[in-house]
């Protein structure tokens, strides 16, 4: 947890997770509605928790988080994006409702201004 600074361990992880997921939602072609469902509810679940967190806590990203998380931020908004327009439409709401989350995030930790962010640049 970077003992010597909380917040920027935080955001580190934070950017390992969104990598993650916007690797398995992308380079998945062969997950079934099922797996993608449930990947997506973990997601949903994980953001909401961050939320939390950070309404709490009041972890702001630095700036060399900043660069790394934007990144990150680009990945899953790219998976996202794919599966908005999915037929099934559970996976849509699931990715919509997502989306809200990051949304939420970003104005709890104060980054609205944030050019470089693709949540703030696509959704603002």
């Amino acid at each position: 947890w970077y003992q010597k600074n909380p917040s920027q361990g935080f955001w580190a992880i934070c950017t390992v997770v969104n990598n993650s997921f916007g690797d398995i939602l992308v380079k998945n072609n062969e997950l079934k509605i099922d797996q993608i469902l449930t990947i997506m509810n973990l997601l949903e679940q994980l953001l909401a928790l961050r939320v939390s967190f950070l309404k709490q806590y009041q972890r702001i990203p630095d700036d060399l988080s900043s660069n790394t998380r934007n990144e990150s931020l680009s990945k899953l908004e790219i998976a996202l994006l794919l599966h908005l327009t999915s037929s099934e439409q559970e996976i849509c709401a699931k990715s919509a409702r997502c989306f809200g989350l990051l949304c939420v995030e970003t104005e709890t930790v104060g980054r609205q201004d944030d050019i470089l962010n693709p949540i703030v640049v696509n959704f603002n």
